[in-house]
C-alpha cells in the first residue's frame, strides 16, 4: 500500500472536514424539509408560494418490476436476458 505525502495527507484531512460540514448541513436541511412537509400535510396542500419560491409536495406513483417474482415465474435465465448492467467507481475515504 502506498503512503501518501504530507501534502496529500493534508488534502485528505481537509476533505474529511468538509464532508463533516456537509453532513451537518444535510441534517439541517432534512430537518427544515420535514418542517415544510409537516406544515403542508397539516394544511392539506400540495403546492404553496413562499416568497419568491414555489414549493410542491405531491404524491408520485412509480412502477417497478418485481424481479424476484419474475425469476420465480419465468426462471432466472429469462430475466437475466433483459437485465442491464452498469459499472461505476466508488470513492471512499474512511
Amino acid at each position: 500500500m502506498y503512503t501518501a505525502t504530507e501534502k496529500m495527507t493534508t488534502v485528505v484531512t481537509e476533505y474529511l472536514a468538509v464532508k463533516a460540514q456537509i453532513s451537518q448541513l444535510h441534517k439541517a436541511a432534512e430537518d427544515l424539509e420535514k418542517k415544510i412537509k409537516t406544515f403542508m400535510d397539516h394544511k392539506g396542500i400540495d403546492t404553496m408560494i413562499a416568497g419568491d419560491h414555489a414549493v410542491t409536495y405531491k404524491a408520485v406513483e412509480t412502477a417497478r418490476l418485481d424481479t424476484a417474482a419474475m425469476r420465480k415465474d419465468f426462471g432466472p435465465d429469462v430475466v437475466d436476458e433483459y437485465m442491464v448492467h452498469s459499472m461505476t467507481k466508488r470513492f471512499s475515504v474512511r
